[in-house]
């Protein structure tokens, strides 16, 4: 994301989002210049309060985010602070979504891979 030309408070990524509007959201905050990780809405194990926080520089953000069925990492830069946290959302169908809030956000490049299942046995006839 190029930050020099988004205007957003907050450009964010809604993973294991639900039905029923549960997600984890990961985001870049403008305003305290940090990336956020906040699964209060899927979950929250007490006394943390849901909520990792790491600090950015520079105008080109990026993030590498990694989702499986029950945590989210998210990789800042080339691997120079991370994040991560369990996170169980409801069951069912899980969709993401690109977010700005109180603005608009400039997205240079976005990709999405499927990870293949550690749990699924690749190997012919097995």
């Amino acid at each position: 994301m190029d930050l020099a030309r988004s205007t957003a408070e907050q450009i964010g990524l809604e993973v294991l989002g639900t039905a029923s509007g549960r997600c984890t959201y990961v985001a870049y905050d403008d305003l305290a210049q940090r990336a956020v990780l906040d699964r209060r809405t899927t979950n929250s194990t007490p006394g943390d309060g849901g909520v990792r926080l790491a600090p950015l520089e520079g105008d080109i953000l990026r993030l590498r985010v990694f989702v499986d069925r029950g945590t989210v990492g998210v990789f800042l830069g080339d691997g120079a602070a991370t994040v991560s946290s369990l996170s169980l959302p409801d069951d069912g169908t899980r969709t993401p979504a690109l977010t700005a809030v109180a603005g608009t956000a400039h997205v240079t490049a976005l990709r999405v891979h499927r990870l293949r299942s550690i749990w699924e046995d690749d190997r012919e006839g097995g």
